[in-house]
């Protein structure tokens, strides 16, 4: 099979499956150092936690920028 009939064959996939392949691919290009991986998920998880919990509060990026904007032009 070429590399063609292969993308064709690919691309003809649900969609779930085309993301596990991406995904897969992409991952084998890139391989990260899996103390690097779980410190990263380590700060995740407590992200998620801190936003499930109500901890921190959301604000627009418009709000933000506006903020820093501000900040900016103080200097």
């Amino acid at each position: 099979m070429t590399t063609q009939e292969l993308l064709i064959e690919m691309l003809a996939l649900p969609v779930e499956e085309r993301v596990f392949l991406a995904d897969t691919l992409f991952k084998s290009l890139n391989q990260l150092d899996s103390e690097i991986d779980q410190a990263w998920l380590s700060v995740a998880q407590q992200r998620l936690a801190d936003i499930q919990s109500q901890k921190v509060e959301f604000q627009s990026g418009e709000h933000v920028l506006a903020r820093l904007k501000e900040k900016i032009s103080q200097k």
